[in-house]
C-alpha cells in the first residue's frame, strides 16, 4: 500500500470514528502540522456528510411509499356490478335492505374512494414542473436570442471539458498514477490531481505544466492558468502547443480580455492547428 493510501485510509478511519484515542490524538496533531493533509481531511468531511444526507433522504424516500395512501380501496379487475351480483346471489343491493353495518361499510369504501387521490391528481406536480421548467427554458431562449455574449461568457461556450486530462499511451511505465490523475480530474478533485501532478516523476516538466495549466482552467482559475501555459505557446510539439493555445485564448475570455484572446485566436489559425472550426466561429464571436 502507497503512502497515499495509507493517508487516505487514515482519513476515512477518523471520520468513521474507528481509531483508538491514542491514534485520534497522533492523527490530529499530524493535521496540525501538514495544511495540505488538513485541507483533504475538510474534503473528506463533507464528502461524508453529502453521502450521509443521501442515505437518510433514500430512506425517508423509501419510507414515504409504504404511507396508506398506496392501499387505496379499489375493486378487482373484471368485478361484477351490483346488478350482476343481485342476480347471481339473489340479495338485494337496494341500501334500504342493507344492515346498519353494510351501510357504515359502504359508506367508508365510498369516502375512501373520494379521498384518495387518484392517478392524475399525483401526476399534476409532476405535470406542473415540467411546463414550468420548458417555459423558463423558453423564456430564457428568447432573451439570449440575438444578445451578444461577453467575453467569459464566450469562453464558458466555447470550452469543453475533456474526456481526461491525459492521453496515456501504452509507453507510460506508471499508467496507473496517471489514470488516478484522470480519475481526479474528471470528477472534479482538481486539488487532488494537481497535487499528484506535481508528485509524478514519469512526466516531463513541460509536459506537467501543461496539464496542471489545464487543471487550474478547469478549477476557475484563469489568471493563474494564463501564467503557467503562456510558456507552452512555442512548443515544438503540434499537439501540446494546440491544446496550450486554445486554453490561453480561454484563459484571457474569463478575464474579459478580448484582444490577447483574439491574438491567441489568430495564431491558432494561421498556424492551422486543431479546432479550427471553433476558432473560426469563435472569431467571428469576437469580430460581431
Amino acid at each position: 500500500m502507497s503512502e497515499e493510501e495509507k493517508k487516505y485510509d487514515q482519513i476515512e478511519a477518523f471520520l468513521r470514528k474507528e481509531m483508538t484515542e491514542e491514534q485520534q490524538q497522533d492523527f490530529l496533531a499530524r493535521v496540525e502540522a501538514d495544511p495540505n493533509l488538513k485541507e483533504e481531511l475538510k474534503l473528506h468531511a463533507e464528502i461524508e456528510g453529502v453521502l450521509t444526507d443521501y442515505e437518510k433522504f433514500k430512506a425517508k424516500e423509501r419510507w414515504s411509499k409504504l404511507t396508506p395512501d398506496r392501499y387505496e380501496l379499489s375493486e378487482p379487475a373484471g368485478s361484477a356490478e351490483p346488478a350482476e351480483l343481485s342476480a347471481e346471489t339473489g340479495l338485494s343491493t337496494d341500501s334500504s335492505e342493507l344492515g346498519e353495518s353494510a351501510k357504515d361499510t359502504q359508506v367508508k369504501v365510498e369516502e375512501s374512494k373520494a379521498s384518495s387521490p387518484g392517478i392524475l391528481r399525483r401526476l399534476m406536480p409532476v405535470a406542473m414542473a415540467i411546463a414550468a421548467i420548458a417555459l423558463m427554458f423558453f423564456a430564457w431562449s428568447l432573451v439570449n436570442t440575438g444578445v451578444e455574449k461577453s467575453a467569459p461568457q464566450l469562453a464558458e461556450v466555447y470550452y469543453e471539458k475533456p474526456q481526461q486530462l491525459i492521453n496515456l499511451t501504452r509507453s507510460n511505465n506508471f499508467s496507473q498514477a496517471l489514470e488516478k490523475v484522470n480519475a481526479d480530474f474528471v470528477y472534479g478533485e482538481y486539488g487532488k490531481a494537481i497535487s499528484a501532478l506535481i508528485a509524478n516523476k514519469d512526466l516531463s516538466p513541460r509536459d506537467r505544466d501543461l496539464y496542471m495549466g489545464i487543471c487550474v482552467f478547469a478549477d476557475g482559475k484563469a489568471k493563474e492558468a494564463s501564467t503557467i501555459l503562456d510558456p507552452l505557446a512555442n512548443d515544438a510539439r503540434y499537439e501540446k502547443r494546440e491544446q496550450a493555445i486554445w486554453y490561453l485564448a480561454l484563459a484571457q475570455l474569463r478575464l474579459d480580455r478580448k484582444a490577447p484572446a483574439v491574438k491567441w485566436l489568430t495564431l491558432m489559425r494561421d498556424q492551422k492547428l486543431g479546432n479550427q472550426k471553433q476558432v473560426q466561429a469563435l472569431l467571428a464571436d469576437l469580430a460581431d
